[in-house]
């Protein structure tokens, strides 16, 4: 396993910042894992990349994604940028040999969400969809509980979560 792992950020509103943010601290909850290291950031309101660069050490920022996905010395790209966008900038992502996080939903059909696994596939590059919960230590004990079959056969769940 490397040490580290250089990202990007597509699209710098509230969850390209959660995004961000979540690779500065990541090792801090999970010191299992590679070191991810945000290099770069890209979003098409002016101003916006340029001061999510600064808040969160990002070394390079620029208005158009299609910049950042060239960059050679970029590993992953987290797209978290409007639903209807998600389908283009996410094969455009994968096209370029970058592996790939995004948010949900992948598109706005099950053909959109279609094609981004099929141009994963092509190119044989790793991708996740955010549901941020799966890691989540009560889930953790759930999957395992439910594995060893220490609370029965699952016929029903009701799940609240509270904040």
């Amino acid at each position: 396993m490397t040490d580290q792992i250089t990202v990007a950020v597509i699209g710098l509103g509230w969850m390209g910042a959660v995004h961000s943010r979540a690779y500065n601290r990541l090792t801090h909850h999970f010191d299992d894992c590679p070191r991810p290291v945000l290099v770069a950031v890209a979003d098409d309101a002016p101003g916006r990349a340029e001061a999510a660069a600064a808040r969160f050490g990002a070394r390079r920022h620029c208005l158009d994604w299609r910049d950042l996905i060239t960059d050679p010395d970029i590993d992953a790209v987290s797209v978290t940028v409007p639903n209807f966008l998600h389908r283009e900038i996410g094969c455009a992502v994968l096209e370029a040999g970058k592996h790939l996080w995004i948010e949900k939903p992948v598109g706005l059909s099950a053909a959109d969400a279609t094609a981004v696994a099929e141009a994963a596939a092509a190119h044989h590059l790793r991708t996740a969809v955010g549901f941020n919960y799966r890691a989540v230590p009560a889930v953790r004990a759930a999957r395992t509980l439910i594995a060893d079959g220490a609370i029965g056969d699952i016929t029903h769940a009701r799940i609240r979560l509270f904040s």
